[in-house]
């Protein structure tokens, strides 16, 4: 249902949601669904074109899209994952987030067994906090500088000052992402997508 004219207003408004973690992508039917047979029926389906590695979470699957060329699509999707870490950072700084609200939601509830879980909220804020310190050093910009740099006042609020081990893993990181970005500005290509392993998957009934 998306349109070249309303395709932006989604989008942003999926950004104002602050999604802990997203995922974006094309539309993809798959074969043997009712989403398949409604695209087939339109005569939007190719058969020349449906082949095992185009039916992917990335979507195309042989189906054209409505509205948009192919390039368009791939388009919007990256500038939405950018958007979304140059608003709210990094998904993990988002995570960390999450667990200190539920932290703080938990602690004092009237439940004891909810407030029981605020032990694993604090256990989880108090293994990611290491990585913040790289996260605020090279936030996208001064907006999200300021988000990382006030959650990490919080997180202090909220359990006390860092162990030492904590500060030592959060300067290790740090050397580690000030390596990384170093390599990364002398050769872009020196990050590169994981390609994963074709895998398949045989499901044989138990004889009885």
């Amino acid at each position: 249902f998306q349109t070249r004219e309303n395709v932006e207003e989604d989008l942003q408004s999926f950004i104002s949601l602050e999604p802990t973690y997203q995922q974006l992508t094309r539309l993809c039917p798959f074969p043997g669904t009712p989403l398949w047979d409604k695209v087939a029926e339109e005569g939007r389906i190719d058969p020349s074109k449906v082949t095992t590695e185009s039916i992917s979470f990335f979507g195309g699957g042989g189906m054209k899209p409505k509205g948009f060329y192919d390039h368009e699509l791939m388009g919007i999707i990256d500038r939405g994952y950018e958007r979304l870490y140059e608003t709210w950072g990094a998904c993990t700084f988002r995570q960390w987030k999450v667990v200190m609200n539920g932290y703080e939601y938990c602690v004092d509830h009237a439940d004891p067994l909810v407030r029981k879980r605020a032990a694993y909220h604090r256990m989880v804020a108090r293994e990611m906090y290491p990585l913040t310190l790289a996260m605020e050093r090279y936030a996208p910009n001064g907006t999200v500088r300021k988000r990382v740099r006030d959650q990490r006042s919080r997180y202090r609020h909220l359990f006390g000052e860092p162990s030492s081990g904590q500060r030592m893993l959060e300067n290790f990181v740090l050397r580690g992402a000030r390596k990384a970005t170093k390599k990364l500005l002398e050769d872009p290509s020196f990050i590169r997508p994981k390609e994963e392993p074709y895998k398949r998957y045989d499901y044989h009934r138990r004889a009885a």
